[in-house]
């Protein structure tokens, strides 16, 4: 069966299935390099196309998350759904708490807005040709629970699992409680509607100092350790009231507490308290109500292995956390968890319930592109002016050798990895035992705020001699912070957080990765260290490069000391101009 997946919404992706297996993942922003592209993702899809040599009429479905319109934040998109987001303002203004909150009202809501969506969905099939009886809709949340459930490989286990998810908003829910057994299936057991959202309330202080909701929550996680817990206890007493545990759901305490009210009830609440205090009490708050969420149905259902999907669970110290629960034996959270996964977790769904072949864990994530000599030497051809480059015959051994020089390396190799996090092909990398790293790299590209962490790429190896992993849990999607031991703050402290020393590794497994484990095999035999630094490969503020052309302009346009695109080693010329 052959099923196309596509999420229109927040960070807009694609995702092609063919017999149960994952065979093409594409973020729109990297086709657009515009951070966060929402709406229908057209040159994704294209590329997917054109790469099989499909039309839409070869497909057996289309199939589209969420049940009425996503969450949108570009201008186009906002445009699109403003009387729907004006209604649902004043819904939120005039109705009493126990009406607005309650999970009661989440099934009229999806019929009321559903039509919205339909009609949405109506005039993408109109436009592009999609013939509309090979259209399929999933749940937001639906889509976030395959894409955990599935993408694990825990069924094959045949154990009972648990699935948690949890964001800012869809199809009217903000987080679920779900079950898996051979005998049952997939069931729901606990929802909690949209007006409580933990993911909410993170955004909201987000957007309350200054920063992007729904892209820079992470900096909010990075300053929270800076912060002292017993200067910051008036902060966390406040934000420890908006929200509670009620009933193993999570609920806002009173109705101010919600969207636009949220938000001028903190300008009120939180006026004159310190950055970091704010970060710290949000973290904190977060990390409570999750964990005990979590540990309670852990408790109720008796079951011990867990899988999490949503944007909460890009939040890699609580991660942390939860790998920590005596009440779970083992964990999965899907990679890039965030809205652009529903695409997967849509294409597991229709998989099982309209295709029937069996579904193949989701494994090594390099879904994505990657070029030929041909396409990279007309690159080359096109920036003459600007680079010189030569064509080696052991390209990872010269990256190795270079990174244990101390330059800075941009590495474009095979297909790039899918989602917000670099995994060595579509990475800057360089050695990481001298802090005066950071600053060498934040002056060259990365510009990244002075209190955010870099990340180490790990050979698997070694990473038990570098963190403390008591359950064994793999680490291949960055996706868990880990606590680092002695070694890690001696070979590698550039790539640690410069306060709590925990890291958030992406460990390389040989099998799903043999060039990039090579390289760091190569720079471990010189260095005695076995790992790197590894961070996007991006200008601060763009996503990760997608083309040839965007990461030679990337090199232009930065300190980076060299490229390497597959076998060519490339580097700017001296005093060359910016270009575009």
């Amino acid at each position: 069966m052959k099923i196309l997946a596509i999420h229109d919404g927040h960070n807009a992706s694609c995702c092609y299935l063919e017999h149960g297996e994952i065979q093409d993942l594409a973020l729109e922003e990297r086709f657009t390099q515009k951070k966060n592209q929402s709406g229908y993702p057209h040159k994704s899809i294209e590329w997917v196309l054109n790469r099989h040599s499909l039309a839409f009429s070869d497909l057996d479905c289309v199939v589209f998350p969420h049940l009425t319109p996503p969450v949108c934040f570009d201008q186009e998109s906002l445009e699109q759904y403003t009387p729907l987001r004006v209604f649902h303002m004043l819904l939120c203004e005039v109705m009493p708490k126990r009406i607005i909150g309650s999970n009661h009202l989440v099934s009229p809501y999806v019929r009321i807005f559903s039509q919205f969506r339909r009609n949405t969905i109506k005039k993408y099939a109109k436009a592009n040709g999609i013939p509309i009886d090979k259209i399929k809709q999933v749940e937001h949340h639906i889509a976030h629970g395959y894409a955990a459930l599935y993408g694990s490989g825990f069924m094959n286990e045949k154990e009972p699992i648990i699935i948690f998810t949890a964001d800012n908003s869809g199809d009217g829910l903000s987080s679920t409680v779900s079950a898996w057994d051979s005998s049952s299936g997939f069931r729901r057991i606990h929802i909690n509607q949209s007006f409580n959202s933990i993911g909410e309330l993170y955004s909201r202080v987000t957007e309350y100092l200054g920063m992007r909701m729904a892209e820079h929550e992470y900096k909010v996680m990075g300053m929270a350790p800076y912060a002292d817990g017993r200067f910051s206890e008036r902060t966390h007493h406040i934000l420890s009231r908006y929200i509670c545990l009620d009933n193993y759901g999570l609920a806002f305490r009173n109705k101010k507490t919600y969207g636009y009210g949220l938000l001028q009830k903190m300008k009120k609440d939180l006026f004159r308290h310190r950055f970091d205090s704010i970060c710290y009490a949000m973290q904190k708050v977060l990390e409570d109500l999750v964990v005990t969420w979590v540990a309670n149905w852990c408790k109720k259902t008796g079951i011990r292995r867990a899988v999490f999907g949503g944007g909460v669970f890009m939040n890699v110290k609580l991660n942390l956390l939860l790998t920590e629960l005596p009440e779970l034996d083992n964990v999965y959270f899907f990679p890039s968890s965030s809205d652009e996964s529903t695409a997967i977790g849509a294409g597991y769904y229709a998989n099982e319930k309209w295709g029937g072949e069996a579904i193949k864990p989701l494994g090594p994530i390099y879904k994505g592109p990657d070029y030929s000599d041909d396409e990279i030497e007309r690159s080359l051809a096109k920036f003459s002016d600007k680079v010189v480059y030569k064509k080696e015959n052991d390209i990872e051994w010269s990256i190795a050798k270079l990174i244990s020089e101390g330059n800075i390396v941009g590495r474009f190799q095979g297909r790039s990895e899918w989602g917000a996090r670099a995994l060595g092909n579509r990475s800057i990398c360089c050695r990481a035992d001298d802090l005066r790293i950071i600053t060498k790299l934040n002056k060259a590209v990365k510009r990244r705020d002075f209190w955010m962490p870099f990340a180490p790429s790990i050979l698997e190896e070694d990473v038990d001699n570098y963190v403390v992993n008591t359950k064994n849990i793999f680490g291949p999607y960055m996706m868990v912070a880990f606590y680092s031991k002695s070694l890690a703050q001696k070979h590698f402290p550039a790539a640690l957080h410069p306060y709590d020393k925990t890291c958030r590794p992406h460990v390389v497994r040989k099998e799903w990765n043999p060039r990039y484990h090579k390289l760091l095999t190569l720079f471990k035999n010189l260095t005695g260290i076995g790992a790197i630094l590894n961070t996007s490969f991006n200008l601060h503020g763009w996503p990760i490069v997608n083309s040839p052309d965007d990461a030679l302009r990337t090199l232009i346009n930065s300190g980076l000391d060299y490229v390497a695109i597959e076998n060519y080693l490339i580097r700017a010329k001296p005093n060359i101009q910016s270009v575009n």
